[in-house]
């Protein structure tokens, strides 16, 4: 079964087309030790010359609604089988919402992703508590709080199961105007060291908390960036970040 792997501001995905894809134990496949190493399976699927259908496979083989650094391996995955794609959208359209992606510089491989909310992606503000529950394709839970006291293998459990159905756990502190950091945790994985709609809920809980909170955020994760665009009138995310072609190759199942 032919693979690209690549890797997008701290997470690596192992993505498949869906007219080459086997049978294939997910788990294994993700496994640092017998497989190809990465935080989830990507089925990319061609539905024009320029979109593409992708399916989110966690390492664990749950499948989940939508992620955003995912999203910007397919639609690096379609810019490198299909280079004329440079000055084209890459419209990348999952379960959880649909990214439109462009080629942002001449060199390498950085994404601007849009999408559009029909609705705003706030579910649930806890209380008198820095807690807020988003949907921004797939569940987000934003606690803003101390980073360094947080115990993130004991804690993010505890949060994943606060939401039906499980919820990634973004726990976020300000560092500077503009400036936000995340600690991530993701159902089904665990500890990641990136995920970029996590960053983008954790720009629009600051906002909420901080009403002159500029427009634009860079939210610092633990092997990444990703610069977060967030326009609460209208309901439009903005997202920037970095991509590369970690390997290409045949994985025999």
């Amino acid at each position: 079964m032919q693979f690209w792997k690549f890797e997008a501001e701290g997470n690596s995905y192992i993505v498949v087309e869906s007219s080459n894809l086997h049978a294939v134990d997910i788990p294994a496949i993700c496994s640092k030790r017998t497989g190809l190493s990465g935080d989830g399976l990507l089925v990319a699927e061609w539905l024009t010359d320029s979109t593409v259908h992708m399916r989110v496979f966690n390492a664990d083989g749950t499948e989940a609604p939508m992620c955003g650094n995912g999203a910007r391996c397919v639609a690096a995955f379609a810019y490198v089988n299909r280079p004329q794609l440079r000055d084209q959208d890459i419209v990348i359209k999952a379960q959880g919402a649909t990214v439109t992606h462009r080629l942002a510089g001449e060199e390498g491989m950085k994404f601007n992703a849009t999408i559009r909310f029909e609705r705003d992606p706030l579910i649930n503000k806890y209380g008198e508590e820095s807690r807020y529950q988003y949907v921004v394709g797939s569940p987000h839970l934003v606690i803003l709080t101390d980073l360094e006291a947080v115990n993130l293998t004991h804690e993010g459990p505890i949060y994943e199961a606060t939401f039906d159905g499980g919820t990634n756990v973004m726990f976020a502190s300000v560092v500077d105007r503009g400036v936000i950091r995340v600690l991530p945790w993701e159902r089904g994985v665990g500890v990641v060291e990136g995920c970029a709609t996590g960053s983008a809920a954790a720009a629009m809980a600051v906002a909420l908390e901080m009403p002159d909170w500029p427009l634009e955020s860079e939210v610092l994760t633990p092997q990444g960036c990703v610069r977060v665009e967030w326009n609460a009138m209208d309901k439009v995310l903005c997202m920037e970040g970095n991509v590369s072609l970690v390997a290409e190759g045949m994985y025999f199942v």
